[in-house]
């Protein structure tokens, strides 16, 4: 269900971002290279990151859902289009500023595809994670593992000549880099937070 939530969520902005600078005139911010990435990035999260994750240790307190309660029904396909447009709304909204404010536009698609990534990585801790596991837990080396290749292909793409005419994008300014991340820290964060005050709200003593 969670890897459910997340798939669906990340593909919002995806298409999200394709579509909207055509339909607004702007320079596109994805080309193939770009989703190609996103997808290396998605798969493995979806297939080995949540299956590493342990079972929240409440689990077997809480009531059983219903039986005719669908896998994913129209509950966690709202959450994961709310999870997906606010991302989109973040990264859009800092491609437009970016340009308006006068930044070449390599520059503007470096940073927004910079915040799309960093973006959806944490958006995969904040469905993922239990609020009973710790954020550095080994169970959490793989995504971590796929947290540092994002990193790093967005280094290569930023110090790299070749790969930064490849990706089409040029490297953000120190400050816009933090904003950036800062962004993608709030639009991809945000239901982690409100899970764990749900989680500690059900269960405050951690056991």
């Amino acid at each position: 269900r969670k890897a459910l939530t997340l798939i669906t969520a990340i593909h919002v902005p995806i298409g999200g971002l394709a579509i909207l600078p055509i339909l607004l005139g702007l320079p596109p911010i994805l080309f193939p290279v770009h989703v190609v990435v996103l997808e290396l990035l998605i798969d493995p999260i979806c297939s080995l990151v949540f299956e590493a994750e342990p079972a929240a240790r409440d689990a077997m307190r809480r009531p059983p859902r219903p039986r005719n309660e669908p896998l994913f029904g129209m509950g966690q396909m709202a959450l994961a289009i709310l999870q997906g447009v606010v991302v989109l709304g973040g990264v859009f909204g800092l491609y437009v500023v970016s340009l308006a404010s006068g930044m070449a536009a390599e520059q503007a698609r470096g940073a927004a595809f910079l915040t799309l990534v960093a973006a959806n990585i944490v958006l995969a801790l904040a469905n993922s994670a239990e609020f009973t596991t710790a954020l550095f837990d080994p169970r959490h080396a793989v995504f971590w593992a796929i947290a540092a290749v994002g990193g790093l292909i967005m280094t290569v793409a930023f110090a790299v000549p070749a790969a930064g005419a490849l990706f089409q994008v040029a490297a953000p300014s120190l400050p816009m880099f933090g904003l950036c991340l800062s962004i993608a820290a709030l639009a991809g964060g945000w239901w982690g937070a409100v899970r764990a005050l749900r989680a500690w709200r059900r269960n405050p003593q951690g056991d």
